[in-house]
């Protein structure tokens, strides 16, 4: 019975008056009993029970007074629940023995009580009502006190389990018994009411947990052991037999393939506790495909040894409870030591994930499904072999799996293979950071020492765990690790490791994606949450602040070398880089791109110091390009391979911190095919030392060399005179010069470049050569240029149409010239800016562009 919760002085009880009571009832009930008393004399009338299917029966409900005088013969078939020795009245306490009475009626078994009627109309004084509840039809009592060892008969001779050896094997009156991911309700009492059914050919119904593959019961045998034909009946009218068989309670050999569930150390006699291996088994059966299990129809056993059956349950594929309702923390045995996550956790969307049962969660692409089952339920693989199905996406690249793993600091793994529609297989690593990450001591504050496995990515944390004794504040996770599938094959199911190298090893969730251009390296970390960063596979990685004070932001286009290149954000544990396997980046190039360059970096490459491997470009025309991909290690004190070095750093992070050491990022690029578009880059497949990352891909058209120009918010994305110092955008505007537009000078239209502030905006002499669009009956060639480091000038050549060339010296006065008044010959201001800009900002000088011509050939 369930006692009501109400306060003091507040109602708790009916006062009988024809109320409806519903009535959920247990398994298999045949009993409803009542916990109340009278008032001003024993007291009785009519109550009606209804059943789902809208019968009724009417019985006789009554309780003898509360303060009885003697209760040696109550009325009603009553029995005393509970004794006190006062009761309180207006004035005090009242020395008088009063009470609470049960009464029990028989209900009809072939069908399930909804509700009970209170009577309307009693006779006596006043009926009143507490509590109402169900039992089933157990005939045969188990357990015995250990201050009563012969009160109860489990095997003909009085025999009984211990109720204490049962509680010190955490198996508790009306709690959950977890084994093998089934949740068997342990019946609700210990003593002289009965808790098992010894096998007499009894129909219990079942109701089975979604999806239920297995059914299975905890038993024991007396008296030897016992097995019997046992019939399942399913909901379409069809039946199953199976042979179930129980070992004998207190022999140490097992049969009929039971396994153990709890082992107790002594057994009550009549004469007191003896030391005896007594045991209770679990026996499971599989279900058939595609039916729903209805009911099991027991064994009727007729020899001298008796089989008898505590619970029955049923589990899905999933062969573990991970997950507790905080109300009923003993529902779930995660690590089998009692301690699981907490449902409430997982669905509080203001401190956990907000999800719920049966939620799809994308993550990379991959669909994941959160399993669709209520707290207390089977909702995990515990790797022991199993072979799961998997429907995959059309097309699918890419497995997902969503884990963690128990009893195993820092982590568990084992071999896991994928079977494929031909009949094919691929073995893979299959491993599960552990899910509190600690060294097992579970006691905050908590040390959280462990590193996450390379492979995987937080996929969640949960600020609580729930154990059998109640909640605690330790952080726990979910873990996310992928493995690639064979090209051109179609993914059947996937095969669990058997076995691990420590631990345990779960998987709640696995899913596939068809796409290959995701991230699938976490490089960048805050410095204050470093630990779910892995760059290079031993936990460190870039510091987010260093990166931004490099002007690295998450979010937001970082400009180099004339490069736009989008800045990932990871908020240090969304994957946000390519660890190059094979994987197909989609490319979105600027008009007529003509160069693909790369910003990356690679680790763990030894004395080469550089990775490289083939790289594949592939153009809209299906068209393809070959090159070689390399970048430098982040910790080479130089660039390689012609790489760049696109921002430096100081310090990077580690799992437990910072530690000092010079690292960057590096800048690459490739010149694409004339006249083509580019579609996507296909990073490389193996390489040639350690692992390559690469974090944005950019193109840049057109043949300046030069970035000349930043906005006076972003003055470091500008690098004209090779020390980051650039024209302000703002002060050209307000020259007169803008972007894209017409100016003039010296009576000459130019088109000043049409680039943002922060791209190659001009030719840094080189001997490129420009082609040039002259104005009919052209006479003279005019430049708007300057120099930096001092005046410059050279030898440029004209080319004419007819194909002879014409030598001359161009030439500029550099663009911060103390004095204008003395120009290099041909030299003219043409435009004036009052200042510049340095990568910190304004520098107040004045800033020149300047006008040059040389005549042409007429």
């Amino acid at each position: 019975f369930t006692w009501p919760s109400a306060a003091s002085g507040t109602p708790n009880n009916y006062q009988a008056n024809g109320q409806i009571l519903p009535v959920t009832p247990v398994a298999n009930a045949t009993i409803v009993g009542f916990l109340g008393t009278a008032t001003n004399g024993p007291t009785s009338g009519t109550a009606t029970l209804t059943y789902t299917d809208g019968s009724t029966q009417d019985v006789l409900l009554g309780f003898a007074d509360w303060t009885v005088s003697s209760t040696s013969s109550l009325p009603y078939r009553d029995s005393v629940a509970a004794t006190m020795s006062y009761r309180n009245t207006k004035s005090g306490k009242q020395i008088l023995n009063n009470y609470v009475f049960m009464t029990e009626m028989t209900l009809d078994t072939s069908k399930t009580l909804q509700s009970v009627t209170l009577p309307s109309t009693v006779t006596g004084g006043q009926l009143h009502v507490f509590a109402v509840a169900t039992r089933s039809a157990f005939n045969n009592v188990s357990t015995s006190l250990d201050s009563a060892p012969g009160s109860s008969n489990f095997d003909g001779v009085h025999d009984s389990y211990s109720a204490q050896d049962l509680l010190n094997a955490h198996i508790v009156p009306g709690q959950p018994v977890l084994y093998d991911g089934v949740s068997f309700l342990w019946p609700g009492t210990y003593g002289t009411i009965g808790d098992n059914y010894q096998g007499a050919g009894q129909v219990l119904s079942v109701t089975p947990v979604p999806q239920a593959t297995t059914v299975a019961f905890i038993g024991s045998s007396t008296q030897g052991a016992s097995s019997g034909t046992a019939t399942l009946t399913y909901t379409d009218g069809s039946t199953q037999t199976f042979t179930l068989g129980f070992t004998d309670w207190c022999s140490t050999t097992l049969q009929f393939n039971n396994q153990v569930v709890a082992r107790l150390p002594y057994r009550n006699q009549p004469s007191g506790k003896t030391a005896a291996t007594c045991g209770l088994y679990y026996a499971s059966t599989t279900l058939q495909a595609g039916k729903t299990l209805q009911s099991v129809t027991l064994p009727s056993i007729t020899t001298t040894s008796q089989m008898h059956i505590f619970a029955v349950g049923t589990r899905s594929d999933y062969n573990n409870i991970g997950i507790s309702d905080d109300s009923a923390p003993r529902g779930a045995n995660f690590d089998e030591n009692g301690v699981t996550y907490s449902a409430q956790d997982f669905s509080d969307s203001n401190n956990g994930p907000g999800w719920n049962p049966g939620d799809t969660l994308t993550y990379q692409g991959i669909n994941y499904v959160w399993p669709g089952v209520p707290a207390g339920q089977s909702d995990n693989y515990l790797a022991v072999g199993q072979t799961v199905p998997v429907t995959p996406v059309a097309g699918a690249t890419t497995i997902g799996f969503v884990g963690s793993a128990t009893q195993a600091y820092p982590s568990s793994s084992g071999t896991a293979t994928l079977n494929y529609t031909d009949g094919s297989t691929q073995t893979f690593t299959l491993g599960m950071t552990d899910w509190i990450m600690d060294n097992g001591t579970d006691t905050p504050p908590q040390p959280v020492t462990a590193i996450p496995l390379a492979s995987n990515h937080l996929f969640a944390v949960l600020p609580h765990i729930n154990t059998w004794q109640g909640q605690r504040p330790i952080n726990s996770y979910l873990f996310e690790m992928e493995t690639p599938l064979t090209a051109g094959k179609t993914l059947k199911s996937v095969t669990l490791p058997a076995t691990v190298d420590q631990g345990l090893l779960h998987i709640f969730m696995i899913g596939t994606r068809a796409s290959t251009d995701f991230t699938n390296n976490v490089g960048t970390s805050d410095d204050s949450q470093t630990l779910f960063a892995n760059l290079d596979g031993s936990g460190n990685s870039y510091s987010t602040q260093a990166l931004e004070n490099a002007h690295l932001v998450p979010g937001q286009q970082f400009l180099f070398n004339g490069v736009s290149f989008p800045w990932p954000a990871s908020y240090s544990v969304i994957p946000d880089n390519y660890q190059a396997a094979g994987q197909t980046i989609p490319i979105t190039p600027v008009n007529n791109a003509n160069t693909l360059a790369l910003l990356g970096s690679s680790t763990n490459t030894g004395s080469a110091g550089v990775s490289s491997g083939t790289a594949t470009i592939t153009y809209t025309d299906g068209s393809t390009q070959t090159f070689t991909l390399s970048l430098t290690d982040w910790e080479n004190a130089t660039a390689l391979s012609g790489n760049l070095i696109a921002a430096t750093s100081s310090y990077i992070n580690t799992p437990n911190g910072t530690r000092t050491i010079t690292n960057h990022l590096y800048y690459t690029d490739v010149a694409l095919q004339p006249n083509k578009t580019v579609q996507s880059v296909t990073l490389p497949t193996t390489l040639t030392a350690g692992q390559l990352h690469v974090f944005s891909v950019g193109t840049r058209a057109g043949t300046f060399n030069n970035a000349g120009t930043s906005d006076d918010a972003q003055p470091f994305f500008g690098n004209y005179d090779g020390n980051g110092g650039s024209y302000s955008m703002q002060t050209l505007q307000a020259a007169g010069v803008t972007a894209g537009q017409i100016v003039t000078a010296n009576g000459t239209s130019f088109t000043w470049p049409d680039g943002a502030p922060g791209l190659f905006n001009n030719y840094q002499a080189a001997g490129q050569v420009v082609n040039v669009a002259p104005k009919s009956h052209a006479t003279t060639l005019a430049f708007l240029g300057s120099a930096t480091s001092g005046p410059s000038s050279g030898s440029a050549t004209i080319t004419y149409t007819d194909g002879t060339t014409q030598t001359f010296t161009l030439g500029f006065a550099d663009w911060n010239v103390s004095s204008t008044s003395s120009l290099p010959p041909g030299n003219s201001v043409a435009f004036t800016m009052p200042y510049r800009n340095t990568p910190s900002g304004e520098l107040a000088i004045n800033t020149y562009i300047f006008f040059t011509s040389t005549p042409i050939k007429s």
